[in-house]
């Protein structure tokens, strides 16, 4: 995500991301058919332990390929001839997000401990990541429970990538490519069509099978949820510092939400807690993009009222988007 706002426009970063974090929704393609074929495979080791060796090291080592292939900066790149970086470092200077600063800023760290918008974002990531555990540890048992085979189950899922890929992922922000705006109203929209989906998981009776695998389908609207909220943070922090920090605490609340939503799915009761709880979280998640997009829009307004149209000058300091008065927030 910080790589991205650093080489991308703010219309650009949020179209590359959805590009990049789209390797969840080709996950959800493939990934069940690879579970079920490691899964399968004889000998001494359990299924399970087949899926992890395969996972672990593909990601080990595709990890060696991301050290020593992608830069640090767009100053260090080596693919670059010196006009090339010039360039691409002009291509960003409306950013006003300033470029890499490896020394850490310990007042930057506090800003974005104190500014109220990196709580904002980290709680509708939580909100929007909550609905994880439906699509995820939770997806095969759930459509398992209507009647279908483990195989069924598997393949039934197959769609839900394809699905989150094109239309939760790339068409959104695409539409954000070029119009450069619609961040947060796209994120509420998704987030309301993927609540009703969950809504009709929690009330239709399992006996209705189709309408359930219907609210299945429709609760994956919230797969460009998270990177619509990643976009947001690599679009509007400036500093260095500050925008690691602020990522940061948006990763863990992401990781935090992958935590908590399967404590709460609860086969007792049909795992209607479980969508209960997740309806909460998608209805915070609303509610906290159009704050957002208030405050976004508030700040913009107080900045041009006292400083007037944007000027040059700032654009490749490591201000925080606090500091720099020429910084305009992208809603």
């Amino acid at each position: 995500m910080i790589a991205s706002g650093h080489w991308y426009t703010p219309g650009e970063s949020a179209f590359r991301i959805a590009i990049w974090w789209s390797g969840n929704a080709v996950a959800a393609v493939v990934g069940p058919l690879t579970s079920y074929g490691f899964g399968s495979i004889p000998g001494s080791l359990s299924g399970w332990r087949n899926i992890y060796l395969f996972a672990g090291l593909l990601t080990v080592a595709w990890s060696a390929a991301v050290f020593w292939f992608i830069p640090d900066d767009i100053r260090t790149a080596k693919f670059l001839s010196e006009r090339q970086r010039v360039v691409a470092m002009e291509r960003v200077r409306d950013n006003n997000t300033g470029l890499v600063e490896h020394r850490i800023k310990s007042e930057q760290i506090a800003e974005a401990l104190l500014d109220p918008l990196t709580w904002l974002l980290a709680t509708a990531m939580f909100g929007a990541a909550s609905t994880n555990s439906i699509t995820g540890i939770f997806a095969s048992v759930i459509i398992s429970n209507l009647g279908f085979s483990t195989l069924q189950s598997l393949c039934l899922q197959i769609p839900v990538g394809a699905f989150g890929l094109i239309c939760c992922g790339l068409i959104p922000n695409y539409i954000i490519l070029k119009t450069g705006k619609w961040r947060t109203t796209i994120l509420s929209i998704l987030m309301t069509l993927s609540l009703v989906g969950t809504a009709m998981l929690y009330g239709v009776p399992r006996s209705n099978v189709a309408l359930v695998l219907v609210g299945y389908y429709f609760n994956n609207f919230y797969v460009g949820g998270p990177n619509l909220v990643l976009a947001l943070v690599a679009a509007n922090i400036g500093g260095h510092t500050k925008k690691t920090t602020v990522s940061s605490i948006v990763f863990v609340a992401y990781c935090a939400a992958s935590t908590m939503s399967p404590l709460i799915m609860k086969g007792q009761d049909n795992y209607k807690s479980g969508f209960l709880g997740i309806l909460v979280c998608q209805c915070y998640t609303i509610i906290a993009a159009q704050v957002i997009h208030f405050v976004y829009r508030r700040r913009n307004k107080s900045r041009d009222t006292q400083w007037g149209p944007q000027n040059s000058g700032q654009e490749f300091t490591d201000d925080t988007d606090i500091d720099n008065t020429n910084f305009r927030y992208h809603t």
